[in-house]
């Protein structure tokens, strides 16, 4: 991601998606129509349970629209998720055809997975196809990108209905490298930070599947008989801990409590962390092996020490100095304190004095202002922060945040500029952003959301 946002700090393109689920979806008018593609699946070897084929062949539904009308408009629905170190980003697309009078055209939908290597930027297609709408609408889902950046597993998730349980489907693994997917042939509910290892969840308990040799094991859980849902699967750095929330009605909208566990896949043991906890704990990051960020329905941020499995309120000391100088340099923007965010940001000036070459480098609380009030950067108060990487010791490297802002009573949302459409440039509300520690004191390095 670093290489992509400076890039469009630079040439005035920034943008950047994490969806927001509940977003509806935009109505844009394609300037040409598309016709239908046409596919053959051809399975070219077979590896044990797994069968790859090339990239941009899949069957084609006969329920496929022929797409030519002038008048034919796509509802568009498109997302994106980064690879650990930004060096790739996967796009996912989603479109369902519509008429001028938004009638829903044939019985089938359309999505797209493309990845670019932000490094030389190529792009290429991994799935290209046409949905069959007769089994519901299904959306593709990211369950992670392993942490060397080679593989990416994603599924399809139905629409759930009468919020039951739904588990994805029709696992694949992306090969970024070689452009090759494979079909898995199990039913995971989250995967292991090095792609080894699958699992699914039941009330029951956990199963575990290797994906390299194949052998299961099974964990046995001990829930509430009607707790059937689970959810919030977050491995820690280094794989060797599992942490998720059970028992949350995705679609509740009352309160309700919550049991965390605390798995240990090697050792096959589980450890309640939160037991029919009324706070209603969702699991949000775990940037340590020792630490987990958790995230309660009234929107506060606990903090789980995995040492002695105890939960706060407080972080450690320099994750909350990164938090407030976040904060704070934000809140001084937002204020228009320029003088007082100058204490708070460590990043290069070059950005703002380019825009701005009549103003005095010197004067950076100058700089500030032309770059709040006239260059079209958006310095607005956080919202949120996820914890999502700690440095090693000091000065080594940034902590870092996903934050989201608050604009105008709402989440802000970055749409498409400068020509592009959503499937190019898909919304973000989700920004990351990093904070150096200098000895006893915190500096933001990146710059405000850049509107064009």
């Amino acid at each position: 991601m670093k290489t992509r946002k400076a890039i469009r700090y630079f040439l005035v393109l920034f943008v950047l998606l994490m969806l927001a689920g509940c977003q509806m979806p935009n109505i844009l008018p394609t300037d040409t129509p598309t016709p239908a593609p046409t596919f053959i699946l051809e399975c070219t070897k077979a590896i044990g349970f797994a069968t790859s084929f090339p990239a941009q062949k899949t069957t084609q539904t006969s329920a496929a629209p022929t797409l030519t009308p002038d008048s034919l408009r796509y509802q568009r629905d498109a997302y994106e998720a980064y690879s650990p170190e930004g060096n790739y980003v996967a796009i996912v697309n989603i479109a369902q055809p519509f008429d001028e009078e938004g009638k829903q055209l044939g019985e089938a939908y359309h999505w797209q997975v493309k990845i670019i290597n932000q490094q030389d930027g190529e792009t290429w297609v991994a799935l290209d196809r046409w949905q069959d709408l007769n089994g519901g609408l299904k959306s593709p889902v990211l369950l992670r990108w392993t942490n060397d950046e080679r593989y990416l597993f994603f599924a399809e998730q139905a629409a759930s209905e009468d919020c039951k349980p739904m588990h994805p489907q029709n696992l694949l693994r992306v090969d970024a490298v070689e452009h090759i997917v494979e079909e898995i042939s199990f039913q995971a509910d989250a995967v292991s930070p090095d792609g080894g290892q699958l699992l699914f969840f039941s009330p029951q308990g956990l199963l575990f599947h290797n994906l390299a040799t194949g052998e299961e094991s099974e964990l046995p859980l001990t829930l509430p008989e009607a707790c059937t849902y689970a959810g919030d699967f977050t491995w820690s750095p280094s794989g060797a801990l599992l942490l998720f929330s059970a028992c949350i009605n995705p679609c509740g909208d009352d309160e309700q409590a919550s049991t965390v566990l605390l798995v240990k896949p090697e050792e096959q043991t589980s450890l309640i962390v939160a037991e029919d906890d009324p706070r209603g704990f969702r699991v949000r990051s775990f940037p340590m092996e020792n630490l987990a960020q958790l995230e309660a329905q009234d929107g506060t941020t606990w903090w789980l020490y995995t040492d002695d499995n105890s939960i706060s309120t407080s972080p450690p000391a320099g994750v909350e100095g990164a938090q407030q100088a976040l904060s704070a340099f934000f809140e001084a923007l937002a204020g228009k304190r320029y003088e007082q965010a100058i204490q708070w940001y460590g990043g290069s000036y070059d950005v703002l004095e380019g825009m701005n070459p009549e103003t005095d480098p010197q004067d950076k609380a100058a700089l500030w202002q032309a770059a709040c009030e006239r260059n079209g950067f958006m310095c607005m108060k956080l919202e949120s922060m996820v914890l999502r990487h700690v440095p090693s010791g000091e000065g080594t490297d940034s902590y870092e945040f996903e934050v989201t802002f608050q604009y105008e009573g709402q989440t802000f949302t970055l749409g498409p500029c400068c020509g592009a459409d959503i499937s190019e440039m898909p919304p973000q509300s989700v920004f990351r952003y990093r904070v150096l520690q200098y000895g006893d004191s915190f500096k933001v390095l990146d710059l405000p959301v850049y509107v064009p």
